[in-house]
């Protein structure tokens, strides 16, 4: 996979995640990993902004953000849509956990550290893109 994995030194996590804000980047990802083209799906459907798509490579189970970079420009609406997509991967945590009732600042606390990294990972990646 291209996209940098958010959760790569996180063990307690059973799968890993990572984020695009390019389309070229997720689907040149998923050609790499051999993913079927008839599979692959838009990089963010419709006028969402943002998708959390979930696959499988190999043996490693890998939810990927995207998020259209250009999807607006107020940096509270492009938080927002980061945070809903932190919501997704840890509900994706808690079904792997076999957990019925978390408790609500474990919820909290793990909802904030991943949307946390999705912000950081945004930030990194359209920095990086102004510099190109």
């Amino acid at each position: 996979m291209k996209g940098k994995f958010l959760s790569g030194d996180v063990i307690w996590l059973p799968f890993r995640y990572c984020l695009f804000t390019r389309p070229k980047d997720y689907f040149d990802s998923l050609k790499k990993a051999g993913i079927d083209k008839s599979d692959w799906g838009e990089f963010v459907p419709g006028d969402k902004g943002a998708a959390t798509h979930f696959w499988r490579f190999k043996d490693l189970q890998v939810l990927i953000v995207c998020m259209d970079r250009n999807c607006g420009k107020d940096p509270l609406q492009i938080t927002s849509l980061l945070f809903h997509e932190a919501v997704h991967i840890w509900q994706e945590l808690i079904k792997h956990m076999g957990e019925k009732e978390p408790s609500d600042e474990f919820m909290a606390y793990s909802i904030q550290w991943i949307g946390q990294q999705l912000c950081y990972e945004f930030r990194r990646q359209v920095k990086r893109r102004k510099g190109e």
